[in-house]
Formats: C-alpha cells, sequence, structure tokens
C-alpha cells in the first residue's frame, strides 16, 4: 500500500507565490488541489505594497486555497484592512491561532471547506466581519477560544453551522452580532 504525500508550500516559497497576485496563487492550487499552505509565523505587513496584490483587496480577497491544511497561525497583519472577500477554502483545518490583525478583517462571502476553522489566542484590534459566509453547514469546528475582539464583531453565515461557534474565554469589547447563525 502507498501512501500518497501531500505537497506543503511553505515559507519563503509561499511568500513568493502569493506576491505573484491571486491569478497565479490560484492557478497553482488547481495543479496542487490535495496541498497545504503553510503562512505560520509570517509577517504580511512587510508586503503592504505589493503591485501584484491591488490594496482594497489586500491579502487574499478571491484567493483560493486547496483540499489541505492552511496555518496562519501567529501570522502578523499589520496595520490597515485585512480581506478575506470571496476567497474560498478547500477541505481541510484552517488555523488563524496567535495570528495578530491591526486593522478592520472582512471575511464577506468566503466559501468554507469541511475542515475545523480556528482562531485560538488570535488578537483582532479593530472591526472584524465574518458575513455571509458559504457552505457553514459543512463546517466541522468554529473556535474563538481565548481570542481578544478590541472592535465589534458581525458573524453571518447563508446557511446554519452544524456546530456550535466556539467563544469560550473570548475577550469582547465592542457590540457583538451572531444574526443568521
Amino acid at each position: 500500500m502507498t501512501t500518497e504525500l501531500r505537497p506543503t508550500l511553505k515559507g519563503q516559497a509561499a511568500i513568493d507565490l502569493w506576491l505573484k497576485g491571486r491569478d497565479a496563487w490560484n492557478q497553482w492550487v488547481d495543479q496542487h488541489p490535495k496541498a497545504d499552505i503553510d503562512f505560520s509565523g509570517v509577517d504580511f505587513s512587510r508586503y503592504r505594497d505589493c503591485d501584484n496584490i491591488p490594496q482594497n483587496q489586500w491579502p487574499f480577497e478571491g484567493f483560493r486555497f486547496p483540499n489541505g491544511s492552511v496555518n496562519f497561525s501567529e501570522a502578523q497583519f499589520g496595520e490597515g484592512k485585512v480581506s478575506f472577500f470571496g476567497a474560498q477554502f478547500g477541505k481541510g483545518n484552517v488555523s488563524f491561532s496567535g495570528a495578530t490583525f491591526k486593522g478592520r478583517v472582512f471575511f464577506i462571502g468566503t466559501v468554507l471547506g469541511d475542515g475545523q476553522y480556528y482562531f485560538h489566542h488570535t488578537d483582532f484590534s479593530d472591526r472584524v466581519i465574518f458575513l455571509g459566509l458559504k457552505n457553514a453547514g459543512a463546517v466541522q469546528g468554529f473556535s474563538f477560544q481565548f481570542a481578544s475582539f478590541n472592535g465589534p464583531l458581525q458573524f453571518s453565515a447563508q446557511e446554519p453551522f452544524n456546530c456550535v461557534i466556539d467563544l469560550i474565554g473570548t475577550k469582547i469589547t465592542h457590540h457583538v452580532s451572531l444574526a443568521g447563525l
């Protein structure tokens, strides 16, 4: 019996491909549909002036992710808007655990895969909007354990989640809307 090795895109190779922009990234994902992505510890704020990713789409608007694990643990996104508008996550776990966001964060119309989503110990310093999430019924878990929200949190999906949104130990300092869950 042979086991299939899953390719992993990480470190500088992941950053270099991302810096080529959405079209190059999505083409790579189409060619590697079962890959893992590892951006753990990346300081994305260093790349805010990238020519291939317009500021109004920065950093992952419309990007697709393969059917493997996606790791943004301990990543830093710096000052300014962070957009995952229309991004698509495949089948696999997604981790933003320990990530730091110092601007507004938008997961609007984001397509979720059927894995677990972790935002454990994540620091959000401004408004966070998870709005019109798609495929929420397939998600196996969604956790904000011990995350800090220092701005309003809005959370909604186009269909009900089949799991409980875990807010254990979460610090919330502003308005929270969980409409439509």
